[in-house]
């Protein structure tokens, strides 16, 4: 009876929302290592923002391109010898 209760949950939230554990914990590295790569470098907390904000721009931007049904990179054929 336990398992009939476990698959109506499932069914109820078939998809995650949130990172995995490890997932965040890579994000998370990953933050530090930036964090610290741009106290190395003097910025301040303006300018680290500022590339921050960059960053995630450029990111969104190329996750958004990616994944747009008509764009030109989902169109081109996936083999090894094609470069555009």
């Amino acid at each position: 009876m336990a398992t009939a209760a476990r698959s109506r949950v499932r069914a109820i939230h078939p998809h995650k929302t949130t990172a995995t554990p490890s997932r965040e914990q890579a994000l998370r590295k990953i933050a530090r290592i930036l964090e610290d790569q741009m106290t190395d470098m003097g910025l301040t907390e303006e300018e680290k923002n500022a590339k921050t904000a960059e960053l995630v721009s450029f990111v969104s931007d190329a996750v958004a391109s990616k994944l747009a049904p008509n764009s030109k990179r989902s169109r081109q054929p996936h083999s090894a010898g094609h470069r555009a």
